[in-house]
């Protein structure tokens, strides 16, 4: 389940009001670990994805999937 902007919103409101993680991360809809990613990256899902795919170059793509086909990962 992809979580979102908002969600992340209502779990920083809710820790706020000062509830558990677990706590607000249930009225959020995500899990106690998925929150806790959330919490300590500081940023919104949309942030993170933006990035992903400038994160990792053609070239460390193709030698990672080289290194996975010959088992020496």
């Amino acid at each position: 389940m992809t979580v979102t902007d908002d969600q992340v919103r209502l779990l920083m409101k809710e820790r706020s009001k000062g509830l558990t993680l677990e706590t607000a991360a249930a009225k959020a809809g995500m899990s106690r670990q998925t929150a806790a990613k959330y919490e300590k990256a500081d940023r919104m899902p949309s942030r993170r994805l933006a990035l992903s795919p400038t994160k990792m170059s053609p070239t460390s793509r193709q030698t990672s999937n080289l290194a996975d086909l010959d088992g020496n990962s």
